[in-house]
């Protein structure tokens, strides 16, 4: 489990706002609306890396999920890096 510092959670407190409504657009079948809102959200750089291992990186650059903190972690190429 990753310990995440004040200045970690506080990166990640805009997804208090978002989540409620993506849930609820995911619930209504609105894709369009959920996929701007994943969009917007700020994702653990640890879920990034599972999701680039799992779906393949071209299926992050395609959704246009926020990378900053796996970039903040892993470095600006994390995406393609093979060694992560």
């Amino acid at each position: 489990m990753t310990d995440y510092t004040r200045e970690d959670l506080e990166r990640f407190a805009g997804n208090d706002d978002i989540l409620p409504m993506l849930l609820d657009a995911e619930r209504a079948g609105d894709e369009a609306t959920a996929a701007d809102l994943r969009k917007r959200m700020v994702y653990p750089a640890e879920a990034l890396l599972a999701a680039r291992d799992s779906m393949g990186p071209e299926w992050i650059v395609t959704e246009g999920l926020n990378c900053s903190e796996a970039e903040r972690k892993y470095g600006p190429n994390w995406l393609y890096d093979d060694t992560l």
